[in-house]
Formats: C-alpha cells, sequence, structure tokens
C-alpha cells in the first residue's frame, strides 16, 4: 500500500487539517522483513495492524499485534521490558521540513499487543490548530523488541505516561526489529 496515513508530527505542531479530512480512518498491515520462523512476528500466522484517524480531530493512533512469538512483560507500564514502537513522520512548517517520531511503548499479553492513544485528548498541543503547519504523513511504523539502554532524549509526553509522545529526532533502539508497516504477499 503506498497511501499515506494522515498522522501528525511535531509537539505542537500536529496540523492544521481540514476536520473532514482529518476524520478519514487509514488501515496499514505491519510485515516483518525477516523470513524465519524464530522471529517474534511470522508473516502469514502473526498480524499486525496500524490504524489511524478517527476522533474528534482524527488524532487516534491504534497499533495492534495477535500471534506474537513473545513471552509476557511484566505489566507495568514504562519499563524496561516494554516493546518500543516508533511513527516516523516529517511535518512542513514554512520551508522547512522537520523529522519526527511518535513513541509509544507496549507490553505484551499473551502473545498480543495493543496500543491506542488520541494524541489531541492526550496532549492538546498536538491538536489540530495548535500552530498552523502542512499535514505530516507516517512514513513508517516500526516495533523492536525491548531495550533497557534506549534513550530517545527529549519525550513531549503523552499524559499519563512520560515515556511515550513526541521524539523530534529519529532514532533507533539497538534491538531487534519485531515489525514495521508494509504489505504481505503469498499468504493464503
Amino acid at each position: 500500500m503506498n497511501r499515506k496515513i494522515f498522522f501528525f508530527g511535531t509537539a505542537s505542531l500536529l496540523l492544521a487539517a481540514g476536520a473532514a479530512q482529518a476524520k478519514d480512518v487509514t488501515l496499514r498491515p505491519f510485515t516483518n522483513p525477516v523470513v524465519s520462523s524464530t522471529v517474534p512476528f511470522v508473516d502469514c500466522t502473526s498480524s499486525g495492524a496500524l490504524k489511524g484517524g478517527g476522533g474528534k480531530y482524527g488524532t487516534q493512533v491504534q497499533i495492534q499485534f495477535k500471534k506474537l512469538n513473545m513471552p509476557d512483560t511484566d505489566g507495568i507500564p514504562c519499563t524496561a521490558d516494554d516493546v518500543i514502537c516508533l511513527q516516523q513522520t516529517t511535518s512542513t512548517v514554512g520551508a522547512a521540513s522537520l523529522a519526527t517520531e511518535i513513541l509509544f511503548r507496549a507490553e505484551v499479553k499473551k502473545g498480543q499487543i495493543k496500543i491506542k492513544h488520541d494524541m489531541c485528548a492526550e496532549n492538546s498541543g498536538l491538536c489540530p490548530g495548535a500552530i498552523g503547519v502542512t499535514p505530516s504523513y507516517a512514513e513508517r511504523v516500526a516495533c523492536y523488541a525491548a531495550d533497557p539502554s534506549f534513550n530517545p532524549g527529549i519525550v513531549y509526553a503523552l499524559q499519563p505516561n512520560a515515556c511515550e509522545g513526541l521524539v523530534l529526532s529519529q532514532v533507533t533502539p539497538g534491538s531487534a526489529l519485531i515489525a514495521e508497516t508494509g504489505s504481505t504477499s503469498g499468504c493464503p
């Protein structure tokens, strides 16, 4: 799928897009670029989806995985065993393009991950109209295994989790990639 997803980019730079466009809901699947039956996400067995849009301003984000080959995490948000998901975006402010990321952390329970946030409801600085910008698009969403040493720098937090939110640079954990947005083919 080459459709771009309407999302948001920087701390107060969410977008001043029209409400009708913002409420469009887009769904993208996840895939694993590593072909192996020992990885956490196995194409055609595991499933994952990114859903964007919805809500009053179209700022809802949902990431969901099923049938992962991973043990349960401790069930406590913002700890070292959390799965790390990064939504890479580019926003345009005037003539400048800013590479940004939205950082999400997730627990694994019975081979499933569920992430759900309404960016605007959780941080009003991320609401449309906070600062006028050209809409930004999710270029890639990638989820990684836990990395206790991962340091994303300054995080403009989503409430109540200060460990999740907007990161003004693009960073990558040192841990293994679980899955990324893309498409699978050849599945029955």
